[in-house]
């Protein structure tokens, strides 16, 4: 039963989508516009976006003839459902690049995390082991959304406090949970396998065992009942 949970909860949400060999995906939103789905792991550079909340969408209509800056007024963002597939909401594409649009181009960077330094990871296509644009053409989004990203906010606002990270032994990770929601909570490894399942948690303090977890980076999802998600990255030595 390896990663069904986050298995499941991605086909809720992205339905029809089937990530290309580039990663990328589209669909219509049931409410207008279109989401724009990246699956990091089939990037180039996979992993050097894994386990961030958000990602910058740096774009342009028309083959890059009316750019939108990541951090211009207005700019969208990519959100991370929690396995590392990000997708980016465009409510009205000729409205937001202000032209009439055939096609996107568009890269991914890690502006939202690190605004001082956006472009010291991206994410690109992998165009037989070189980075290339991405691009979409609107007439190839043909499927409708599963879930409409104009009505459902999936990204919870957690304020993690970790106590060993890196960890050798164990890693106690405390967060606010003043409602005492009850959260499921995944450990994942760099490739998105899930090495480990935390039901019912309803405080405010988790404990990760070290226990037979090789050296290396780990993410921890947790997840609400609402199925809203914020994940954290752990590093083990």
């Amino acid at each position: 039963m390896k990663n069904l949970y986050v298995f499941a909860f991605t086909l809720l949400t992205f339905g029809a989508l089937t990530a290309q060999s580039t990663g990328i995906s589209g669909c219509n939103d049931p409410n207008g516009g279109i989401q724009i789905a990246f699956e990091e792991a089939l990037g180039c550079n996979a992993g050097a976006l894994a386990g961030m909340s958000a990602i910058g969408f740096h774009s342009g209509a028309n083959m890059w003839s009316s750019v939108v800056d990541w951090n211009a007024s207005g700019a969208v963002t990519a959100s991370n459902n929690g396995s590392d597939v990000f997708t980016a909401y465009i409510a009205d594409p000729n409205a937001y690049y202000g032209t009439s649009v055939d096609n996107i181009w568009f890269v991914f960077n890690q502006g939202p995390t690190d605004p001082n330094n956006p472009w010291s990871a991206e994410g690109k296509r992998n165009d037989n082991g070189n980075c290339a644009d991405f691009s979409i053409n609107l007439s190839e989004i043909t499927e409708t959304c599963a879930i409409s990203a104009s009505t459902k906010d999936l990204l919870l606002e957690l304020d993690f406090q970790v106590l060993g990270n890196p960890f050798t032994e164990k890693a106690i990770v405390n967060f606010a949970n003043l409602n005492g929601d009850t959260y499921t909570v995944q450990l994942n490894d760099a490739m998105g396998r899930t090495l480990r399942t935390y039901t019912g948690i309803n405080t405010n303090q988790l404990t990760v065992e070290r226990d037979n977890l090789s050296s290396g980076v780990y993410f921890l999802t947790f997840i609400n009942e609402a199925g809203k998600f914020a994940t954290l990255k752990l590093f083990a030595r």
